[in-house]
């Protein structure tokens, strides 16, 4: 019996690496069950221990008060509980994984507690207008993004606002830290920042142009992937890293910038833009020209109508939630 239930999760870990966010989540919730663990009334499972919160139901809803003596709370642990309203963790939690509250679309508030130590990629991608206060020193929340690493890494991005400046000091835009904010027309960038991370600004699809500024030293897997209303991107200098698919899927770009001289450190990333990218006359910073071309741009409505025709035969998104639990 123990051969078989041993061969059962095996086949089911392998299985896991699937791309389907709601197979791997079935995957998983499956494996939870062979392995064991405990449920509470509310249908939220635990590790035998009790210090991991494992996974929710999807029809959990309204309020929800985390146990105690919970040390971490794991990766996709509460990813589409649509009608999920408040959320409260104790004191003691050091750990938020992976997307943990994920597409909760109707969660509108949570409290980071002081115990937190560590937070995974964007917990709270898919939702919108939270309110998140927060007591850790490790977490800190400005109304509209959450940072770590004391502010250098911005995290999360929960606002609906069309232009945001990221804040001096911010070093790393986070792997999808601005994912799926469709509403999102004008990012201002600091020159103390490194690092932007993989899908960091995928599928912002209001997003008119972006100017990355010469500190950056990195740019990851599809950063401004699918932003279908991409019109111009000027580098103010030449990033250390760029991978080939920074730019995947932005079809509609008219004019990527870059530093005079520099036309081959960019050729493999702006392949497929051969055609519309410009050098630099001088040395001069772009940011002035970019700002002055895109003020009062006529063009707006006219990309937002493109961008809700594009949406319609685009791809499903892997964050995609199922229309079974979608909030009515």
């Amino acid at each position: 019996m123990k051969e078989i239930k041993k061969s059962t999760v095996s086949g089911l870990k392998k299985e896991l690496r699937t791309d389907d966010k709601l197979e791997k989540l079935v995957i998983d919730y499956a494996i939870r069950r062979t392995t064991g663990s405990r449920k509470d009334l509310d249908g939220v499972y635990y590790s035998k221990n009790g210090r991991h919160l494992l996974m929710a139901s999807k029809s959990l809803n309204g309020k929800y008060e985390v146990c105690e003596g919970v040390r971490e709370i794991d990766a996709d642990a509460f990813w589409g509980c649509a009608y999920l309203e408040e959320l409260i963790l104790p004191e003691g939690i050091e750990s938020i994984g992976h997307e943990a509250f994920g597409k909760c679309i109707s969660l509108r508030e949570i409290s980071i507690p002081k115990s937190i130590k560590k937070i995974g990629v964007n917990p709270f991608i898919g939702i919108h207008n939270i309110h998140i206060s927060s007591l850790s020193e490790n977490v800190v929340c400005d109304g509209k993004a959450v940072f770590t690493d004391h502010g250098k890494t911005l995290v999360s991005f929960v606002s609906d606002d069309r232009e945001y400046t990221v804040p001096e000091g911010v070093e790393c835009i986070g792997e999808k830290a601005f994912s799926g904010k469709r509403q999102l027309q004008r990012v201002v960038l600091p020159q103390s920042l490194k690092v932007i991370d993989d899908e960091a600004f995928f599928d912002c699809d209001a997003l008119l142009s972006v100017i990355i500024p010469e500190s950056t030293e990195y740019i990851g897997e599809c950063a401004f992937g699918d932003c279908l209303s991409l019109r111009n991107v000027c580098f103010n200098g030449v990033p250390k890293k760029m991978k080939r698919t920074m730019l995947a899927g932005c079809e509609d770009i008219r004019k990527i910038t870059i530093p005079k001289d520099s036309t081959g450190k960019f050729k493999k990333p702006t392949r497929d833009f051969e055609d519309r990218v410009v050098e630099k006359a001088t040395a001069v910073s772009c940011q002035k020209s970019e700002s002055s071309e895109n003020s009062g741009s006529s063009e707006t409505s006219e990309l937002s109508k493109k961008v809700e025709k594009t949406k319609k035969s685009k791809k499903a998104k892997k964050y995609s939630v199922p229309p079974m639990y979608k909030a009515k």
